[in-house]
């Protein structure tokens, strides 16, 4: 296999570009201009200067390669309104698709996330869940929005397999999760909410890729996800390891209104 990664000097893209590089992938990686990559040809990946919202850089990125990993995704969400953040969203995977669509790749791994999932109170969430039909978030209607641009072009032939993972936390993440953890330990989190989470390591996620590339069904989705537990054990675990005081649990019924918030 000879791949495609955009958002390779991410989070969740680095890792990935890891994986393949350890399955005997040979690696290629979109980036911008400015992306700092010297880790990445550190690892023998090629590097290729683009853009995800210039359609025609994909294209010329994906020349020789068979398989497209469109992992690229936007987490500095505060920055944008609910239109700016949709429209960056849906643009980039439209580039991708419509690139893939293009060149003829064999296989395009579209990086989702379970929170657009949408399953309603009390449901356990699989691939095949309806989607409750309103959202909690915009994170979660902006996502659920660009995924769906990329099963519109499944519908067009793209040979489109997504995996959608679930909160995904381990080292080298600079957003949520270590911003969570750092608070906590500085003491200025208040109180932990008794919210359910589904959680997945950040090489586990990497790895499902993988195997979603080698064994994964065109047309299907795949959930990338590990333990599922609560906030608040969560919290008071992170705090136990780092001989931490432990911020007191807010009751269900009072935190709904600031989970819904977003």
């Amino acid at each position: 296999m000879r791949a495609l990664v955009t958002g390779g000097t991410g989070f969740v893209g680095g890792a990935l570009v890891r994986a393949l590089i350890a399955s005997g992938t040979q690696v290629r990686v979109l980036a911008r201009p400015t992306s700092q990559t010297e880790t990445l040809e550190a690892l023998g990946v090629e590097i290729v200067r683009g853009d995800i919202f210039v359609r025609t850089s994909i294209e010329a990125a994906l020349a020789g390669c068979d398989t497209l990993f469109h992992a690229a995704a936007l987490y500095d969400l505060w920055g944008l309104d609910e239109a700016e953040l949709l429209a960056t969203e849906t643009e980039g995977t439209r580039n991708a698709m419509e690139a893939a669509l293009a060149v003829g790749v064999a296989k395009v791994v579209y990086t989702s996330t379970a929170a657009c999932i949408g399953e309603a109170k009390g449901q356990i969430a699989t691939e095949t869940t309806v989607h409750r039909g309103y959202f909690l978030s915009r994170y979660e209607k902006a996502k659920r929005a660009a995924e769906q641009v990329a099963f519109a072009y499944a519908d067009k032939g793209v040979p489109l397999i997504c995996v959608q993972p679930a909160a995904i936390y381990g080292p080298g993440d600079r957003k949520p999760s270590e911003r969570f953890i750092i608070n906590l330990l500085n003491g200025w989190v208040p109180a932990l909410f008794p919210n359910w989470m589904s959680l997945v390591y950040i090489d586990d996620a990497a790895r499902g890729h993988v195997l979603a590339a080698e064994n994964g069904r065109i047309g299907e989705r795949y959930i990338l996800a590990g333990t599922v537990g609560k906030l608040t054990e969560l919290g008071r675990l992170i705090c136990r390891l780092a001989g931490r005081w432990s911020p007191p649990t807010i009751p269900a019924p009072l935190a709904a209104p600031y989970a819904c918030r977003a």
